[in-house]
């Protein structure tokens, strides 16, 4: 009985934390920049002749907010 106890406590304490602590648009951003300097950081040293550099965030976001009100239109 205790035991189950604790474990709805700690069940209840992180699911708390989880939808408090964290919108959807910090979850996507961050989601995006990891991806973003993970591929970064493939792409080697800075001797090595590379693309462009990626976008960042609010640069991809704005891009694809502008794609979508062109495509309602």
């Amino acid at each position: 009985m205790r035991s189950r106890r604790s474990a709805l406590f700690l069940t209840g304490a992180l699911l708390a934390t989880v939808s408090g602590g964290c919108a959807m648009q910090d979850v996507s951003r961050n989601v995006y920049e990891g991806a973003r300097q993970h591929n970064e950081s493939l792409r080697g040293t800075p001797r090595v002749t590379s693309a462009a550099p990626s976008m960042s965030y609010d640069d991809y976001d704005k891009a694809r907010s502008s794609a979508a009100t062109l495509k309602s239109q």
